[in-house]
């Protein structure tokens, strides 16, 4: 399970937002607005099962908070 914490400025802390499950290795997160609906995405980029190869996915942010592929 990948737990996802967004920065709380004014606190100075990180707060656990929500989490999601990949079922591979994750090598790196792109945070952004990837759908132009208002609501955090995630771009994913995982290690493949070919070799030299990475795997991109994108989760869409839900009304909820939550991702869903």
């Amino acid at each position: 399970m990948t737990i996802l914490s967004l920065w709380v400025a004014d606190m100075f802390f990180y707060e656990k937002a929500s989490s999601f499950q990949h079922p591979r290795r994750i090598l790196n997160v792109v945070p952004g607005d990837f759908t132009h609906d208002g609501k955090l995405d995630l771009l994913v980029m995982s290690q493949s099962q070919a070799v030299a190869q990475l795997d991109m996915s994108l989760y869409r942010g839900s009304p909820g908070g939550e991702f869903c592929t």
